[in-house]
């Protein structure tokens, strides 16, 4: 695309080939040449944009504190919703990340994406606003978001699952996962998703009976057991019958699959 943009061909004039040159090569060169977004996608139609424009608007009558935000805010979604009808502000689009149209490499957001970013958290797990002075050469004290301060856009809440009356202690995990690819045009998008896990602490461990073989070596059986309480097992009676050794534990799954394939191991059993 970039290429199609130049009245000359100087991609080809840069990007040519040594004899040598691998196609993994060539991609590597032609992604650090790239620069900028080359096009965007706007997916939604006006109405929809109007529909989240008045909805803007409602909130600024019952969120009195917010109206910082949401004046910033506002004007933005005026232009999305012109580019939604067709009528694309290319200079606003090219202030994406930056407050003017040109440059790259900031480590800071100073566009209009910043308005879609009020909040971040400090280090104390306080909420700050996101937007902070910084300076820049060329344009002074402005306002902008730090790269750093940006957080994965996920968040988990805790529930309980109520299997036949055993409660089981989850999270239902849900935002963007990761970034798709088009696979015709390598258009890229965010992906949502959401997804229910067990939390690790809360994975139920199975009583075993783990019955050693004669003659172990008491160092081994001692080994064994401190191994089985580091991945969370917990011991709950132990026998010796001469040098015989067999205890009933609490074990994880991956655990257990470990002392199936142990040599000193004679014996494991699921109670």
């Amino acid at each position: 695309m970039i290429k199609e943009d130049m009245e000359i061909d100087l991609s080809t004039l840069i990007t040519k080939r040594f004899s040598s040159t691998t196609k993994i090569d060539g991609t590597v060169f032609d992604c650090n040449l790239t620069c900028g977004i080359p096009q965007i996608m706007l997916r939604g139609s006006p109405a929809d944009f109007q529909d989240l424009i008045d909805r803007v608007q409602q909130l600024k009558v019952i969120l009195t504190d917010f109206h910082w935000w949401f004046d910033a805010l506002l004007p933005n979604l005026e232009k999305l919703k012109e580019s939604a009808e067709g009528k694309p502000d290319i200079d606003w689009w090219q202030r994406i990340c930056h407050y003017n149209n040109k440059g790259s490499g900031a480590n800071m957001l100073l566009g209009w994406l910043t308005t879609f970013i009020p909040y971040t958290m400090n280090n104390d797990g306080q909420y700050i606003r996101a937007c902070r002075k910084c300076h820049d050469e060329k344009l002074g004290t402005i306002d902008g978001v730090n790269l750093s301060d940006l957080e994965e856009s996920i968040t988990q809440t805790d529930f309980y699952l109520n299997n036949n009356g055993n409660l089981i202690s989850m999270k239902l995990i849900a935002g963007f996962f990761d970034v798709g690819k088009n696979p015709t045009t390598s258009a890229l998008r965010p992906c949502l998703g959401w997804a229910t896990a067990v939390p690790s602490e809360e994975v139920v461990a199975k009583l075993y009976c783990v019955k050693f073989k004669n003659g172990a070596p008491i160092e081994e059986v001692t080994r064994i057991i401190e191994v089985i309480a580091k991945e969370g097992g917990k011991s709950e009676h132990q026998f010796d019958f001469g040098s015989d050794h067999m205890f009933h534990v609490s074990l994880f799954d991956k655990t257990a699959a470990w002392l199936k394939q142990n040599e000193h191991i004679e014996e494991i059993t699921s109670d």
